[in-house]
């Protein structure tokens, strides 16, 4: 992108990081070298912040905080597979004679299983 002199919209948009990363780097290279642009950029005020209401702001985090809609499908699927591990753990110390500890020290290393 070729800019003769950026607008001012434009230095505005680049004081605030709004704008694409090629048309950062073509309007830093134009102020590296243009007294003009690089006064006009002096000049400019950042736009002043909009106030958020309350429950606007309220309404924002709610969405941003709220859990994915399948949590409860792979809370469940994490428990079923898990309480399955433990039981073909037991069902291995059964058939070798070994407590659950010892079963447990056997396991690979990595596994997902650790409870600690």
């Amino acid at each position: 992108m070729k800019l003769r002199h950026p607008s001012k919209a434009v230095l505005r948009d680049w004081l605030t990081g709004e704008i694409e990363p090629d048309t950062t780097d073509t309007v830093e290279r134009h102020l590296d070298t243009c007294a003009r642009c690089a006064a006009t950029l002096e000049a400019i005020e950042p736009a002043p912040e909009t106030p958020v209401a309350p429950e606007a702001l309220g309404s924002a985090l709610a969405i941003v905080l709220a859990p994915p809609s399948d949590l409860a499908q792979r809370l469940e699927a994490g428990v079923t597979a898990r309480l399955s591990s433990r039981q073909m753990m037991e069902v291995v110390a059964d058939l070798f004679g070994a407590g659950m500890e010892t079963t447990r020290l056997l396991m690979i290393e990595g596994d997902d299983d650790d409870d600690s």
